[in-house]
């Protein structure tokens, strides 16, 4: 919930925080549960003239200097009331990229008010000025970060790994996220399914996640693949787990094999960890890999593809953990929480 995140640093930072949250919702709950200052509004979606009108004197009244948005769609919220915002920095946080275009008068006057927006890519950026009327001028690329405290090499746990890969020479990959058609699971199981057939099965698999929510199915059609195969019993369903970076600093390398990924957060999770990455050439995963400089990358959809660089990795301990140490650095270098904070900060200090 990067919202809520960004909430809790900024509170943290001395900054005086009030969330604008949908009644009942789950940011609700964990801002009071937190200790933060919270707002409700009764409905989300688009324009709604009363609820738009009192959020907006409720503003005027408040006079804050920033008025941060998650989504861009939430700048519905306020509408044509927008221009009386006009002393206070709108700023949009943008976490995913746009598939539609969104250029009319509407969106025109909507990201007009805007002082300044953030996408998490450069790629993420081209797909903003693409998709809507953003000025490009007014848009900064500024990464999630990465909590460099918790996802470290010596999370490893050797006990926690041996559950799976109880042999010395087994190698322990890994696909860590929501199962989902969009997310390439399906196609991973294909390539492996390739890579056992040409002898190399010296491999054990970890599937860490649940359905996407209000789409079930996928993790059932990952089992229905597997039921014939002479290696079921190498893939693990481990379903929701809490301890992420313990199982991610455990493994012998991380697979992202996703359709598209505006950024991909697990990446540089598994970079902070010491752990080797293979990912699709998708969205704005090869920015964070420095196109192959910080980890290991194969053609987006092509099972082909994925099963030659999971042949050669899993045989070879060397090439996998060859760019272990300059990902971890770039890691450290770019993506830590302190340093991303304080991008974020400079940026709200240069818009007053």
């Amino acid at each position: 919930m990067a919202c809520l995140e960004h909430a809790l640093w900024m509170h943290q930072a001395g900054l005086k925080i009030t969330l604008l949250a949908l009644s009942g919702s789950e940011l609700e709950k964990q801002g009071l549960k937190r200790g933060l200052s919270v707002k409700t509004i009764s409905r989300s979606g688009y324009f709604r003239p009363f609820q738009s009108w009192t959020c907006t004197q409720w503003l005027r009244k408040e006079a804050p200097d920033f008025l941060c948005f998650h989504q861009l769609k939430d700048l519905w919220l306020f509408g044509p009331f927008l221009p009386r915002l006009k002393h206070i920095q709108l700023i949009a946080f943008s976490h995913t990229t746009i598939g539609l275009q969104k250029k009319s008068f509407v969106y025109k006057f909507l990201y007009s008010s805007l002082s300044r927006a953030i996408a998490l890519t450069e790629f993420h950026k081209n797909n903003l000025l693409a998709m809507t009327t953003l000025n490009p001028e007014k848009i900064a690329v500024i990464p999630n970060p990465v909590d460099t405290s918790k996802y470290r090499p010596d999370q490893k746990s050797q006990s926690w790994r041996s559950q799976f890969a109880p042999l010395e020479n087994e190698v322990l990959l890994g696909l860590i996220g929501r199962l989902d058609p969009q997310k390439g699971q399906l196609e991973t199981l294909k390539a492996l399914d390739l890579v056992w057939s040409r002898g190399v099965q010296n491999w054990q698999l970890i599937v860490v996640g649940e359905d996407t929510k209000n789409t079930p199915g996928t993790e059932m059609r990952l089992k229905d693949f597997l039921k014939d195969k002479p290696y079921r019993n190498r893939v693990h369903f481990l379903g929701y787990q809490e301890d992420i970076p313990k199982i991610m600093a455990s493994l012998d390398l991380f697979i992202l094999p996703s359709f598209g990924e505006t950024f991909g957060r697990v990446v540089i999770e598994s970079m902070a960890s010491g752990t080797p990455v293979l990912a699709s050439q998708a969205g704005g995963v090869p920015e964070l890999l420095g196109n192959g400089k910080y980890g290991f990358l194969f053609t987006s959809k092509s099972i082909v593809s994925l099963q030659q660089q999971l042949e050669a990795l899993i045989k070879d301990k060397d090439l996998r953990t060859s760019l272990v140490n300059p990902a971890r650095e770039s890691c450290l270098k770019t993506y830590s929480q302190s340093k991303v904070q304080r991008q974020i900060l400079q940026l709200l200090s240069s818009s007053l």
